[in-house]
């Protein structure tokens, strides 16, 4: 495992809600977002804001045009959006929706769209992820899943262990 999947000391911020981290601002959080900063363009959709890290490394990018970020708590919206629409305006769109039900609106594709509304890197994310990525499929060139491959990762060692009777179904 390289260095980068380790917390290095020092000060972080985190977004707690009941108790739960929902983000933090990690050296680790931010490569976990490394694909879509790469992949971005001039139009792209977030279905879920955090701590507002990735939509602010992305509508600081001079060829981004617009960020939609879709998220499900008013609370977390309060609290990061004022800070993401004084510093972008108009750039950076946050809308109180829940992702798996939200509509796009007719006609309107996205470069990219990035799904990260999971608190924990689990197998159990996967079906959520695949349906994301059906219902945007056609709206968009490119999505991607927050630890993705790590999901896919556990699946495959969670069916091992099954397989060789060291958990049970």
């Amino acid at each position: 495992m390289s260095s980068d999947h380790f917390i290095h000391p020092g000060d972080y911020t985190r977004l707690m809600i009941d108790g739960d981290t929902m983000m933090s601002d990690t050296q680790k959080e931010y490569m976990d977002h490394l694909e879509l900063f790469g992949l971005c363009g001039s139009n792209v959709l977030i279905i879920g804001l955090g701590l507002g890290c990735a939509a602010t490394v992305i509508a600081s990018k001079p060829y981004v045009k617009k960020v939609t970020i879709i998220e499900i708590n008013q609370n977390v919206i309060d609290l990061v959006g004022p800070t993401l629409m004084q510093r972008f305006g108009d750039k950076v769109e946050i809308i109180c929706a829940d992702g798996f039900e939200w509509k796009a609106p007719k006609g309107v594709r996205y470069s990219a769209v990035w799904f990260d509304i999971w608190l924990t890197i689990s197998d159990e994310n996967l079906p959520g992820m695949a349906k994301l990525r059906r219902k945007f499929a056609r709206r968009c060139n490119w999505t991607g899943c927050w630890v993705e491959d790590e999901c896919r990762w556990m699946d495959k060692v969670v069916k091992e262990m099954k397989a060789k009777g060291l958990i049970d179904d």
